[in-house]
């Protein structure tokens, strides 16, 4: 009977430790990018497609780099324009491009993490997240990021 208590009491142990890791979770990072791109970041999913849009269906988010701390990074998205409106005359087909994201913990949501902002990453290389977007293998980070 005690070996009983002392693996439920690790089991409760090992999920406190997972629990308050301050990592946020790449699932969490594509969940809420998914459902933010729908229809709550209307103007970041239009600075993506390049012309007014409602938000992207579907988005596909890929290549999450976080920063050092865990909260932040950045990721590539990709998906197809909607509106509550006609397309404007060139939209794309397909939008894309990379967007810089941050979090912090939250007691309301069921996953424990809430967003504080998505904006679209910046192509400036003077920029310090520049630091964070993610590149091929081989490829060389900007002037200035240590890694």
């Amino acid at each position: 009977m005690p070996r009983m208590h002392l693996y439920g009491a690790l089991t409760v142990t090992a999920a406190a430790l997972v629990a308050c890791s301050d990592k946020v979770p790449t699932d969490v990072v594509q969940s809420m990018l998914r459902i933010g791109l729908a229809g709550h970041a209307s103007g970041v999913a239009s600075q993506l497609c390049g012309v007014k849009v409602h938000g992207i269906a579907d988005a596909n988010v890929t290549r999450i780099v976080l920063a050092k701390d865990g909260k932040s990074g950045t990721a590539h998205v990709s998906g197809a324009p909607t509106s509550t409106t006609p397309l404007p005359a060139g939209a794309p087909a397909t939008c894309e491009g990379d967007v810089r994201f941050a979090f912090k913990r939250s007691k309301v949501t069921a996953s424990g993490w809430s967003a504080v902002y998505v904006k679209l990453a910046s192509e400036d290389p003077e920029d310090k997240d520049a630091c964070l977007r993610y590149r091929e293998p081989g490829e060389s980070p900007p002037p200035g990021c240590e890694r």
